[in-house]
């Protein structure tokens, strides 16, 4: 992780399936253009076999690695529900965010900011 800080959008394969495939694609609409090294997708639950299989499916272009649920130490992964979160370099977890399926304003706003955080931090390095 070169850059100041990274995307990361985790869940278990237990977690709702719809919630899953919503927030893929709207991080597809969101970052896709931008670079792709921002966004990092962690998975706990599945085989590697199963990683790509659900990275081909879903045309997914970002880094996505398999992470033991025990492995992610955040009070939120009691929960047991997908959510993201920001992660700078040294490993300072902010901007945590839960998505809401029928919300879908909230997770807009949500990634509105992180993407102009996001290319702000671009600008910033130039």
């Amino acid at each position: 992780m070169d850059d100041p800080f990274n995307l990361v959008f985790y869940f278990d394969v237990s977690n709702c399936e719809t919630c899953i495939v919503t927030e893929l694609e709207r991080l597809k609409e969101y970052f896709d253009e931008i670079d792709i090294g921002k966004v990092i997708i962690l998975v706990s639950g599945m085989g590697t076999r199963d990683l790509e299989y659900l990275k081909k499916i879903n045309h997914i272009n970002f880094e996505i690695y398999h992470i033991e649920r025990e492995q992610l130490r955040l009070p939120i992964n009691e929960y047991k529900i997908p959510f993201l979160f920001l992660i700078t370099q040294e490993g300072l977890v902010f901007s945590v965010f839960i998505p809401e399926l029928y919300e879908e304003r909230f997770s807009d706003d949500y990634y509105e900011h992180v993407r102009n955080l996001i290319i702000n931090s671009y600008i910033d390095h130039f």
